[in-house]
C-alpha cells in the first residue's frame, strides 16, 4: 500500500484524501451491518460469558475496495475471516504484521524479536491509525471503539 500512496502523491493526487474516503466506505459498511455483527458476536458468546468483562471475541474482516479513474472508492466485497495463511514470502510480509496488529488490538502482546517483524516493516512502520467508528460494537454497547487498521504495514 505504501507504493500506492507514494505513487498518488508523486502524481499530484492527495493520498490522505483517498485514504479518508476509503475509511468512510468501511465505516459506513460496518455501521450498516452493526446489528448483524452484534447478533453474530452474541451467538458466538454464551450469555454467562457476555457479562464477564474479561471475555470477548472478535472477527477479522477483509475489505476489498476498488478505485475508479477519479479515485472514488467502491466496496467490492467484505470477507469474514479472510485467509491468514502464509504460503509465500509476500503473504508473510503482509499477514504476519497484520496478525500481530490484530492480536495487539484485542490485548495480546507478542514479544518483539527477529521473527516479529520483517526488516522492511521495522524501517517503515505503518502510518495507518486506528479507525474510530461512532456506534462501534463493544459487548453490545455503543461507543467509540477502535476497530482496526485500514492499511496493513508496508511491504
Amino acid at each position: 500500500m505504501t507504493a500506492l500512496w507514494e505513487w498518488l502523491d508523486d502524481n499530484g493526487h492527495n493520498s490522505v484524501s483517498v485514504r479518508t474516503r476509503i475509511r468512510d466506505v468501511i465505516m459506513r459498511t460496518i455501521i450498516a451491518a452493526e446489528q448483524s455483527i452484534l447478533s453474530s458476536v452474541n451467538s458466538a458468546t454464551p450469555p454467562a460469558r457476555r457479562a464477564d468483562s474479561k471475555s470477548f471475541c472478535f472477527e477479522l474482516f477483509g475489505f476489498d475496495v476498488m478505485l475508479d479513474e477519479n479515485l472514488t472508492p467502491y466496496l467490492i466485497e467484505v470477507n469474514t475471516s479472510p485467509s491468514t495463511g502464509t504460503a509465500t514470502q509476500m503473504d508473510k510480509a503482509i499477514k504476519n504484521p497484520l496478525i500481530k496488529q490484530v492480536l495487539h488490538l484485542v490485548g495480546v502482546n507478542l514479544p518483539n524479536g527477529p521473527k516479529a517483524y520483517t526488516q522492511q516493516e521495522s524501517q517503515h512502520p505503518t502510518s495507518a491509525s486506528p479507525i474510530h467508528i461512532p456506534g462501534a460494537i463493544k459487548r453490545g454497547r455503543r461507543d467509540k471503539t477502535p476497530i482496526g487498521h485500514l492499511i496493513p504495514p508496508p511491504v
